[in-house]
């Protein structure tokens, strides 16, 4: 066996376990008229229901002033339902689909993107995204 092959081997085996592909699990898209952030996930939950986290950076969505802020999800995220939290309050009813604009949303506030799902009887909270706006 060549040396570091066997660290090789332990990640792919750790990749193929946290049900994400080797690139990680789908980032999500803020815009603004003139500016524009990605968010990595916080929280990612595979198909078999096993969740992992991960400890990104914050990420951070210039605004002046109020502003009107497009989310895009992508495709992969938009297919499970999702809602808007900002300050941690629903600012969205539950969404299907890759696109949701917020209005007038002012600098300072921090804005989540989660997706969710039922046992039955409660709304669970799954994936997660996270972003500041700032000025």
């Amino acid at each position: 066996m060549r040396p570091g092959s066997g660290l090789a081997a332990v990640g792919v085996v750790l990749v193929g376990l946290s049900g994400c592909s080797a690139a990680g699990p789908p980032s999500i898209t803020l815009r603004t008229a003139h500016h524009s952030v990605t968010a990595p996930a916080s929280r990612w939950c595979g198909g078999d229901g096993s969740c992992v986290s991960y400890h990104p950076a914050v990420a951070v969505l210039a605004a002046s002033g109020r502003t009107d802020i497009t989310i895009d999800v992508g495709s992969t995220v938009g297919k499970r339902p999702w809602i808007v939290l900002v300050e941690g309050g629903s600012a969205s009813g539950l969404q299907r689909g890759r696109t949701l604009k917020l209005v007038a949303v002012r600098p300072g506030v921090t804005v989540e993107v989660v997706t969710v799902d039922t046992d039955g009887t409660r709304v669970l909270q799954r994936d997660r995204w996270v972003v500041k706006v700032a000025p």
